[in-house]
């Protein structure tokens, strides 16, 4: 259960929607502080997430249900489904998908249209926490209870990478505006920022690696690739 309070700011700053912990999110007016909806979630909410044109609102619930308001008319359009808490929501670029995480252990990739479920995400050995799209849409990220992050491909479910090194269970995640860089945090009390980028990655590895040639051992693979083999350095 989370119980640090919610917020999010409308694509064009004039918005701000928070939840703190009931089953209500609030839309305000982010200029003059005036309340303009009251949205009711069934249960503790546990994030908010506006679609990137500002037309929808999306909340996590500990109803096990993500669901999808209008932020015009404040109707209900969506009810999606998980088969516990869900604990973050976030959409793609572009609008059209909206991705949700769950203690299930899973993460789920919807229709933010029409709900039907597109993706099932398994992988992770503890609920899944946290969610993001990189900015292209390409990729999905999740954290979770098992202390690691994934990165996803957002369009087969396909899952690309495991990322190590917190010792607490990680809770949230945010990606660069430019997408090479992806950073978490973790119940360990640090932010751990990875580079996302194959070349940045390269460069990175080749740059420590002081033996002539620069072979990397496997431990060093694992280390700056997430993999037992690493790609041919430049």
């Amino acid at each position: 259960m989370w119980l640090d309070p919610w917020c999010a700011f409308s694509p064009d700053a004039k918005r701000l929607a928070t939840a703190c912990g009931d089953s209500r999110v609030k839309v305000w007016d982010a200029v003059s502080g005036q309340e303009i909806l009251t949205l009711f979630g069934g249960s503790s909410i546990n994030s908010v997430a506006f679609s990137p044109d500002g037309k929808r609102l999306a909340a996590a619930t500990e109803e096990q249900i993500a669901l999808l308001w209008d932020t015009a008319s404040g109707e209900e359009l969506l009810t999606l489904r998980h088969s516990a808490y869900v604990f973050s929501v976030a959409f793609s670029p572009d609008g059209k998908r909206l991705a949700t995480a769950g203690e299930d252990q899973t993460a789920k990739v919807w229709d933010a249209t029409s709900g039907q479920e597109l993706l099932t995400l398994r992988g992770h050995s503890e609920g899944v926490t946290g969610v993001a799209f990189s900015p292209d849409g390409k990729h999905l990220a999740t954290t979770s209870f098992d202390q690691t992050a994934k990165i996803w491909d957002a369009g087969s479910g396909q899952e690309l990478l495991t990322l190590r090194g917190h010792s607490g269970y990680v809770h949230s995640l945010s990606f660069s505006a430019d997408g090479k860089r992806l950073a978490t945090a973790s119940d360990d009390g640090t932010t751990q920022i990875f580079a996302m980028d194959p070349h940045d990655l390269m460069a990175l590895a080749r740059s420590r690696v002081t033996r002539d040639p620069p072979t990397l051992t496997p431990d060093e693979c694992q280390r700056y690739f997430q993999s037992a083999t690493c790609p041919p350095l430049p």
